[in-house]
């Protein structure tokens, strides 16, 4: 009788999920083109770096920092789930706002929210940066663009402060 040799096979067993893709909805270059800031349709910011081949070396859950208090479970899922505009400033500060009216700074060291102001016109809906980086200009929904100091210098310390608002004009 022939008898044949007894193999071992091993089995591999894959799931598959069903993956739903995360839109993007704002983009920023950091000053010197290292770093680049992508914000999510879920509320997500990533941060990629581009000298790693675009590896991602960040990522922060953007929070509505008010709803966030008054609701401890919604740590996992954003209750402002967008981030309609991202900006660099200066010494790689980063900066999100969203519908929500709040202006943010995430801190790049501890992956958390560093300070919030708000916007005082609503959903923002861009950001950007003077180019002495001095200067945060935010887009706001009631039609007003509102400059923001990101230093102040009587109390020689990082601040996201009003400084002016320019109106929509008429006519």
């Amino acid at each position: 009788a022939v008898t044949t040799p007894k193999v071992a096979l091993q089995a591999h067993r894959c799931r598959f999920i069903d993956w739903v893709p995360d839109g993007i909805e704002s983009l920023a270059w950091s000053k010197d083109g290292t770093l680049l800031a992508v914000g999510r349709k879920q509320g997500t910011i990533e941060v990629l770096s581009a000298s790693a081949g675009f590896f991602r070396t960040h990522e922060f859950a953007s929070l509505d920092p008010v709803a966030a208090e008054s609701d401890a479970s919604s740590s996992t899922s954003p209750s402002s789930p967008n981030t309609r505009a991202l900006a660099w400033g200066p010494n790689d500060r980063l900066f999100s706002s969203g519908t929500s009216g709040l202006i943010s700074e995430w801190s790049l060291s501890t992956l958390s929210r560093k300070q919030v102001a708000t916007s005082y016109g609503g959903a923002v809906w861009g950001l950007a940066t003077s180019s002495s980086q001095k200067l945060l200009a935010a887009a706001c929904e009631d039609g007003a663009v509102r400059l923001f100091a990101l230093f102040n210098e009587i109390a020689g310390q990082d601040s996201i402060e009003l400084v002016t608002t320019f109106s929509r004009r008429q006519g």
